[in-house]
């Protein structure tokens, strides 16, 4: 029924522009008469056609933005979301389970992921990776600082990637969740992972890739299906 009102809402609304866009179409029209029939029909012609034109583009700008379009908050990610990818590399097969959690945590959220991988390699059949990181909001808006230890006053704060630790935080744009997790090498380069889950009606699309010294060494998407709802 709800649905129903908003439609015949907006339905009255469309009437009532056109006929406004009309109107102001007749008053041009009749304010400045050209001076024979044939030239009067070709002006009202194009004057029709802008019209619809212009009542096309006042329609579309009528239109509420879908949910999906807007800007997410951290809110619409919490849930539990599980999906499958394959990946090659040098030959060898490689078949992911993954399953991501985004939960509250505090004034944050902690985000829970694991990856369950199926190699073709006898060697390495099987391999399983976990990871639990909670954040906390920073001084700036849409960037979440972790907080993976807890320093001598009780706070939590990153780890220190001088002692070869990730270095890793967290951005909010739009409907995309970045973590990025930086860490440097014993050869004092560094290496870049990023996991962006961006939100979908079934749940998230995932983008990891990880760079090495400005290079990429390994890119691997997925779609991942809400499985459960905070």
């Amino acid at each position: 029924m709800k649905h129903e009102q908003i439609a015949s809402v907006r339905d009255y609304r469309r009437c009532g522009l056109r006929e406004a866009v009309e109107r102001e179409l007749e008053g041009v029209l009749s304010s400045n008469p050209p001076p024979n029939k044939v030239e009067a029909e070709q002006r009202e012609k194009s004057m029709r056609a802008v019209a619809s034109v212009v009542l096309g583009l006042l329609l579309v700008a009528m239109e509420p933005m879908p949910a999906h379009a807007q800007n997410a908050s951290i809110e619409d990610f919490y849930g539990t979301y599980a999906g499958s990818t394959s990946y090659e590399q040098n030959g060898n097969v490689e078949l992911r389970d993954l399953n991501v959690t985004i939960e509250p945590f505090k004034e944050g959220f902690t985000v829970r992921w694991a990856t369950l991988t199926i190699s073709s390699d006898e060697e390495r059949l099987k391999k399983k990776a976990e990871y639990t990181i909670n954040f906390q909001p920073s001084r700036r808006t849409g960037i979440f600082s972790s907080a993976m230890k807890i320093n001598k006053f009780g706070k939590g704060v990153p780890l220190d990637p001088i002692k070869g630790d990730p270095y890793v935080w967290a951005r909010l744009s739009g409907k995309t969740l970045t973590v990025h997790a930086m860490i440097i090498t014993d050869d004092g380069g560094f290496e870049m992972q990023t996991y962006e889950r961006t939100l979908t009606k079934q749940g998230l699309d995932l983008v990891f890739t990880r760079v090495r010294d400005g290079e990429e060494t390994k890119a691997i998407n997925a779609k991942l299906v809400r499985v459960d709802k905070y």
